[in-house]
């Protein structure tokens, strides 16, 4: 018997329309990547996915990250892709907005976020935050986790940052190949560059220059680690440092000023 490559979709409308919308919104919170890559998979859309972490300094950086849903945009799936992006785009907002970001609409279907963060741990915070699976079932989602290890120095700081993007759970669930349907890019921008660990990981995916930015593609169903070690200015510490060696200027000034006056008077005597 032979099974026609519209079954899953047809399937999968079907469930998706007996679903009540409260029970709709639930699977939703799941979590947002998981749930764009089985609708890009049995919609036949394609999944356009930046995710970037830009650091100006040490005490101010954004997480931006931009979404391009490309859907059938004709024929018996049409109205079912609408509903799924509305429903998507509303749970995204509503995150974006309790981690004091923001949510911009370029074109139809495509989503750019900006979440500002103020220091490391405040981005380590919100980014895990945004990408936390909020099912009991972890085994059967992906799962993601970023750390960041910080050296604190006098007028900079330096970062050790690993990322873990566990997606081996949607090729074991759907047994299908989504290297066609999804694009998925971490990027990392910071004022001095990055580089690599001297020791990295044996899995640690390679990184390419782009733009002033180093970008690792990812693997949709497979295990990604990504490692990075940088530096950014602490404004803070420059501040600190520059107030220091006018106060310590000044104090020599004065002083050579008070010698110069104590022999001048001498001479006169």
């Amino acid at each position: 018997m032979r099974i026609s490559s519209q079954t899953p979709k047809r399937l999968f409308r079907f469930i998706l329309k007996s679903i009540p919308n409260t029970i709709l919104h639930q699977f939703i919170k799941l979590r947002f990547l998981w749930f764009i890559l089985v609708a890009a998979l049995f919609l036949s859309g394609c999944v356009h996915d930046d995710l970037s972490i830009s650091f100006s300094d040490a005490n101010h950086g954004e997480i931006i990250q931009h979404i391009r849903f490309k859907p059938q945009s004709s024929g018996p799936n049409s109205n079912l892709n609408e509903a799924i992006a509305t429903a998507w785009g509303e749970s995204l907002e509503q995150r974006t907005k309790v981690l004091g970001g923001t949510t911009r609409h370029p074109q139809a279907q495509e989503w750019l976020i900006t979440i500002p963060f103020h220091n490391a741990k405040d981005l380590e915070a919100k980014f895990n935050q945004l990408f936390r699976s909020q099912s009991t079932q972890k085994s059967q989602l992906p799962t993601s986790r970023l750390q960041i290890k910080t050296q604190n120095r006098l007028m900079w700081q330096r970062h050790y940052l690993q990322y873990d993007l566990d997606l081996r759970s949607l090729r074991a669930t759907l047994q299908a190949d989504l290297s066609e349907s999804i694009l998925l890019e971490f990027k990392l921008k910071t004022p001095w560059g990055a580089q690599l660990p001297k020791a990295i990981a044996p899995l640690a995916s390679k990184p390419y220059q782009s733009e002033g930015q180093v970008v690792w593609k990812l693997k949709p169903g497979a295990m990604n680690h990504i490692e990075a070690v940088f530096s950014v200015p602490s404004l803070l510490g420059i501040g600190f440092c520059m107030i220091s060696f006018m106060v310590i200027g000044g104090a020599i000034v004065k002083v050579l000023s008070l010698s110069g006056a104590d022999i001048v008077a001498a001479e006169i005597d």
